[in-house]
Parts: C-alpha cells; structure tokens; sequence
C-alpha cells in the first residue's frame, strides 16, 4: 500500500470555514470510496470534537496508550464517510506536537488520505517548532518536498 496523500486545511483568522472545509473534504472524500482520516488538528479550539460530540475519553494521547485504531472514531460514530483523531485532551501537553506528528505518520499507511483541520500558519508560526504550523506541518511539507524533488 502506498503512503496516504495528506492534507492540510489552514487558513488566517478563526470564522472563514476551515473546519467545514476540512470536514466536508473528508466526507466526499470518503464518499468516493476512499479510506479517509480527519485529524483535529487546532488543539486549542478542536472544531471537530466539538461538532461531532466527541468525549474526551477519544483523544490524540490515547494513540499511544491505546493505539493508533483505538484512539479514532470510527465512521459510524461521525456520521461522516471518514474516522476522526480528535485533538488532545489536555491542549498544553508537553508531548503534543509529537503526538500529532507520529499520529499522522501512522495514519498514512493505514488509510488513503488524510485531512487535516490545521490552525492558521504565519511566518512567526511556522518558525516555531513547538507550534503545530512549525512542529507537523513544516516538517512533513519539507520532507515531501525533499522525496519530490528526489523522485
């Protein structure tokens, strides 16, 4: 199986849609018969949990005490054509910015895309590896720059 393409939905302020796109993409995108995963990627507002009524008892830290398939909500528990990784229980975990980023890795080779409801990105961001812009994103974004350009 290949490695799942990744989507990063971002944006600037809160209220332009982010979510709704991110949580429309992955319907249609499951819709069309592809094993898709929304990740709650904006651990401070978690728009997703929160619309789809998600307890706190589903989390991004659970991925690694549980693992990665239990810690998703499975399609029927979405209502969507999609599972879901909620964001983290406690949004100030020392761990998170790891979390995700070995949470997606792990998604990509169980499914065939993943959307990610990312927060916004600004230069100030993006610099800052601690950041979900700066610590996921930029490193995968580089690293699939570096495998294009080699490929």
């Amino acid at each position: 199986m290949t490695q799942a393409a990744i989507t990063f939905v971002t944006g600037g302020s809160g209220g332009i849609g982010k979510s709704t796109a991110a949580r429309m993409l992955a319907h249609a995108l499951g819709s069309a018969r592809l094993r898709t995963a929304l990740v709650d990627g904006n651990p401070g507002q978690q728009s997703q949990r929160a619309w789809l009524n998600i307890p706190d008892s589903k989390a991004l830290e659970y991925a690694f005490v549980d693992g990665l398939q239990s810690a998703l909500v499975r399609p029927r528990d979405t209502g969507g054509m999609f599972a879901l990784l909620a964001g983290p229980a406690d949004p100030h975990s020392r761990d998170m910015t790891h979390d995700y980023l070995e949470s997606i890795i792990g998604l990509r080779a169980m499914c065939d895309m993943v959307v990610v409801d990312a927060d916004r990105v600004d230069g100030r961001l993006w610099d800052d590896p601690v950041s979900f812009a700066g610590g996921v994103m930029r490193p995968m974004v580089e690293a699939g720059a570096r495998a294009s350009c080699s490929g």
